[in-house]
């Protein structure tokens, strides 16, 4: 089964999956998450989607951007941390353009939990894992030139 990665296009339901109180550690009032809507409608906060094959929402993190820095809160996909991953990712593929730095390089020998990570020429980064039932989740990145 393979899954799709999509930006800010369900924000509102990514932040109320993450603020459900019946989750292990729920912390998320509905006071934060009215400031990270408003947030959201000012371009500061943003939304990493994950929809498995029937366009159900699988999974997601949410976070702030300012001047290029993401921070994030999120949610694993079935024990997978796709928070810790993401950020990760960005590092190893800033500066493809000018040629894969060391980064992409370390961050692939290095590997990240359960995922296996893979550098394609041209700076695209690519991480897989297995998740329940034999299936894979693949995030791919690319530089932005």
């Amino acid at each position: 089964k393979r899954y799709e990665v999509r930006v800010d296009t369900c924000f509102g339901d990514v932040i109320r999956r993450c603020a459900d109180p019946s989750r292990d550690k729920a912390w998320i009032t509905e006071e934060f998450v009215n400031a990270y809507t408003k947030l959201h409608q000012l371009g500061w906060a943003h939304s990493v989607e994950v929809f498995d094959r029937e366009g159900q929402l699988a999974g997601g993190l949410y976070g702030g951007r300012i001047n290029g820095l993401f921070a994030s809160q999120g949610e694993t996909l079935n024990g997978l941390d796709v928070r810790g991953l993401l950020p990760l990712m960005v590092k190893g593929i800033a500066g493809c353009e000018a040629g894969c730095p060391a980064d992409a390089r370390r961050v692939v020998s290095q590997g990240y939990g359960n995922f296996a990570l893979e550098y394609i020429e041209g700076g695209i980064l690519t991480a897989r894992a297995e998740v329940s039932g034999g299936k894979t989740f693949a995030v791919k990145l690319f530089p932005n030139f």
